[in-house]
């Protein structure tokens, strides 16, 4: 009895310790299992993060990219429309230089005419000719400017000695000034194409048909149209702005 009690005990005791061994190794495989799953979350973590840092620079740079190039652009649409505005000035100049060639090629009045008539004729020709051709060396050097302007570089030094990093700083700079001289002088050379053609249909009228009237009145047409184009944009900005600024 005494020796089966003892072996109870032994018995008892070792199962304890295996109990006990047993509780342990399975809180260190836990905890290992704890710090392996932490390891792995943290490198998961810094994945991400890098993963997303990475599309976050790659999506700056698309931005940046298609940002230039929108950029550039509104930039080549801008210096078109300006290349173009002037290449438009410079037809408009020819068909002038051209009707004042007609006017000049068809002055046969005869002596009967008005003095006067030729006079004026032969003095305000040449004028208009001169703002004609002055207009289109002015339209001429506005593209020249125009397509100075670098697109790509908006770091650029010009001959200013300025940077212009915006289309607009660079064109009030290079051509505003330009083109509002060649308007200036196709206005000026338009009014007096105009005042020529009536001194001429006057003449043309009073002596080929002897009708005071009706050249008169061609004069007074011709005046008109004249005047509009010399006055023209400063009535238009008063009727549409009042008295405020008118928007560049």
């Amino acid at each position: 009895m005494w020796i089966s009690a003892v072996g109870a005990a032994q018995a008892s005791e070792q199962l304890v310790k295996e109990l006990q061994l047993a509780a342990h190794n399975h809180r260190r495989l836990c905890e290992e299992s704890e710090r392996l799953h932490r390891e792995q979350m943290q490198r998961e973590k810094a994945r991400t993060e890098e993963q997303f840092n990475a599309d976050e620079e790659l999506f700056r740079h698309e931005m940046k990219h298609i940002t230039e190039l929108s950029r550039r652009d509104s930039v080549r649409d801008l210096t078109r429309h300006a290349s173009q505005q002037a290449y438009f000035y410079i037809l408009i100049n020819a068909l002038l230089a051209n009707s004042i060639g007609q006017i000049v090629s068809q002055l046969n009045l005869s002596p009967s005419a008005k003095a006067g008539s030729l006079v004026a004729i032969s003095i305000i020709t040449p004028f208009g000719f001169a703002c004609i051709i002055v207009s289109i060396a002015l339209s001429l050097e506005l593209r020249r400017r125009v397509a100075e302007y670098n697109v790509t570089n908006v770091l650029k030094q010009y001959r200013c000695g300025r940077v212009h990093p915006t289309f607009e700083s660079y064109y009030a700079c290079h051509g505003a000034s330009i083109e509002l001289w060649a308007t200036r002088t196709l206005r000026g050379g338009a009014s007096l194409t105009f005042v020529a053609g009536a001194c001429f249909g006057h003449s043309l009228y009073v002596e080929g048909f002897g009708n005071a009237f009706a050249g008169s009145m061609f004069c007074l047409f011709c005046g008109l149209i004249a005047l509009l184009f010399l006055v023209g944009e400063v009535l238009y900005d008063r009727v549409q702005y009042g008295a405020q600024k008118r928007p560049q």
